[in-house]
């Protein structure tokens, strides 16, 4: 192995999302404090600024009586490395001595196997309902042995690309904050950060006052993780909404910043969605920004593909800056679309179809009404029958004065005085010949009435129009 090449530290703390200050002078309920160190040969220069970095910062200064401690050390497999209750100022000075002799002496770095049986760890661990936090310090480059169900080959794979990595969808998920300190190599440390949806900071080596070796100043590594305490948590459940067929609609969750003294700004990348039927981008980029200690609603515009049936999915979201939420992956309810936005075109189409058909049902009422049926009238001049006429209904007749006197007709002949409209038990009467009329009513329904209708001579002439 190649302890000469450029490496990091990475520091991952790893923090339940019930995350909340634990420094000492202000903490009173008691925590359990997991440890992962890796004490493979590449992690030989380091391991004395690590080893001095935790007996200080997370020993000295975090842990108090009551709490609970566990460290694990890790290089080609997983080993108990101690196991405390802090019950004394004594047992932290034990712990101390233990770390402070940890050598980086193991052959392989299995980061993969590490994990499995932190996971183990934890799922058999009794808390007692105390708050729990973890942390693992690896250099990052992952060389498992050939017996590691994480065997890559012969080299060894720095960018955590194999199977390993889908214990960080588990991370993601139980809502653990990551914070990764990298030395040297800044590249490897955000990928890592990215990977696991962390924040990440670099501590570069300076050379030590003989100028034979690089050192790690305890200040920056105090300066770079001085907030990995602090948190943006997703508080509720988040929700889902289809708002149509076309599959856009929102997507709400609801943050809480602590720990944090300044206001942080939270930008999405994107956001993705895994059902049954398969892995969508839905969403991002977008950002909000967070006031310390308080609590902000995001709502994002979001798009899942068009129809849509799964009510239940992963969603995931990825970061563009450092600084992430927790948990980053989360099981999400899918509310469809309503009634309305589902079957609304099918509604408008219906009611739409329901116009055309009373606008038709009218024309053809109309028409029946232009060409309906048929009326018998007969016209009586005096008490003479002079004529009978069938006519349908709307058919316009006219009261004329011709050479043989008043009489009525279908057709305009002689002098016109007056037109007559059939209508169902009606004939109206539009005089055209006002003067002409007299003795009764000269507008309106004439049927069954008797007219006075004076001639060109000047006299009265009776007419009465009755049905057939």
């Amino acid at each position: 192995m190649n302890i000469q090449r450029m490496k990091f530290v990475a520091i991952l703390s790893i923090f339940f999302i019930f995350t909340a200050h634990i420094y000492t002078d202000q903490r009173t309920e008691n925590i359990d404090c997991f440890i992962l160190l890796d004490k493979s040969l590449s992690m030989v220069e380091e391991i004395d600024a690590v080893a001095d970095y935790i007996n200080n910062e997370i020993v000295g200064k975090i842990l108090i009586p009551g709490d609970y401690i566990m460290v694990l050390q890790f290089f080609g497999h997983t080993e108990p490395l101690l196991v405390k209750d802090i019950g004394s100022e004594e047992i932290k000075t034990s712990i101390k001595n233990t770390i402070g002799n940890v050598l980086a002496d193991g052959y392989y770095t299995d980061i993969g196997n590490a994990l499995d049986v932190l996971k183990s760890t934890l799922d058999t661990h009794d808390s007692s309902g105390r708050r729990q936090y973890l942390l693992l310090i690896t250099d990052g480059i992952q060389e498992a042995p050939p017996e590691s169900i994480y065997y890559t080959g012969d080299e060894p794979n720095p960018d955590f690309s194999h199977v390993y990595m889908e214990n960080a969808k588990v991370i993601k998920k139980q809502g653990w904050k990551i914070h990764i300190l990298g030395i040297g190599t800044l590249s490897s440390a955000q990928e890592v950060a990215d990977t696991l949806s962390g924040t990440f900071s670099t501590v570069t080596p300076v050379t030590s006052d003989t100028g034979e070796t690089a050192v790690l100043p305890e200040d920056q590594l105090r300066e770079s993780t001085k907030e990995f305490l602090g948190t943006i948590r997703v508080i509720d459940e988040p929700q889902l909404r289809i708002s149509n067929m076309k599959g856009e609609g929102t997507l709400r969750i609801q943050l809480e910043s602590d720990g944090y003294a300044n206001t942080r700004e939270i930008r999405i990348s994107d956001v993705y969605l895994t059902v049954p039927s398969g892995r969508f981008r839905i969403g991002g980029p977008a950002s909000a920004a967070i006031e310390p200690d308080d609590i902000q609603s995001l709502v994002l515009d979001i798009g899942v593909p068009a129809g849509i049936e799964d009510t239940l999915g992963e969603v995931e979201f990825l970061f563009t800056d450092n600084l992430v939420f927790t948990p980053s992956v989360m099981d999400i309810s899918i509310i469809p679309p309503g009634f309305l936005a589902r079957y609304g075109l099918l509604i408008l189409l219906i009611i739409l179809a329901f116009v055309i058909l009373a606008v038709l049902v009218m024309v053809i009422r109309n028409l029946m009404a232009n060409a309906g049926d048929k009326v018998s009238l007969d016209v009586f001049i005096g008490d003479t029958k002079e004529a009978s006429l069938t006519v349908a209904e709307g058919t316009k007749l006219f009261i004329n004065e011709g050479l043989g006197g008043i009489g009525v007709s279908i057709k305009k002949t002689g002098e016109v005085l007056g037109d007559l409209t059939c209508r169902l038990n009606q004939l109206i009467l539009e005089p055209i010949k006002e003067d002409r009329f007299t003795g009764a009513r000269i507008s309106g329904n004439i049927l069954e009435k008797t007219l006075k209708i004076k001639d060109r001579f000047g006299t009265f002439v009776s007419l009465k129009i009755s049905r057939h």
